[in-house]
């Protein structure tokens, strides 16, 4: 990582190399759900984060592997949800003033904000297995390797993490 924050090209194509097989995982992960996909398939869903994230970010201010990869799987994510809103573009109406919804803001999403810096705060760790498992969606066998804790562990964590923030929403 440091070689690619450095610049250098050669960097950036060994770093391809060695994580192709785990962004293929993560590829495979997040398509999974999506039914047919009409000749897109895993290394495209790759091949076109990668272009996004290095058009967008540029990988210089990437720090650690971690980092490159929850950057991968976030542009993975968004690559996919930019696909289907072009295919599901015909269904959608423009908004007019007559059909335009007006959007309400919802006190609770302050509340679950404030709750999550207190979490945060409070146990660092659970915080993150919570953002992984609920955010970008791991398993808990990587969510293990990434926190570096053993499964249980993780498990225990993210059990923790909602049953605090249940009773602090309730409170």
């Amino acid at each position: 990582m440091s070689r690619v924050r450095q610049g250098e090209l050669l960097a950036n194509e060994t770093l391809y190399r060695q994580a192709a097989s785990r962004l293929q995982r993560m590829a495979r992960s997040l398509m999974a759900g999506e039914g047919k996909t009409a000749g897109f398939g895993p290394s495209d869903l790759v091949q076109e984060a990668i272009l996004q994230k290095r058009l967008k970010v540029g990988f210089s201010a990437v720090s650690d592997t971690e980092h490159f990869f929850a950057l991968m799987r976030r542009g993975m994510k968004q690559v996919l949800v930019d696909r289907s809103r072009r295919r599901d573009a015909d269904k959608r109406q423009i908004p007019t003033p007559d059909n335009a919804l007006h959007a309400v803001a919802d006190p609770r999403l302050d509340d679950l904000g404030k709750a999550l810096r207190r979490l945060r705060s409070l146990d660092a760790r659970a915080y993150k297995v919570l953002r992984l498992r609920s955010v970008e969606g791991y398993k808990w066998e990587e969510i293990a390797e990434m926190v570096n804790i053993n499964v249980w562990d993780a498990r225990r964590d993210y059990g923790f993490a909602l049953n605090w923030l249940r009773q602090h929403l309730e409170n």
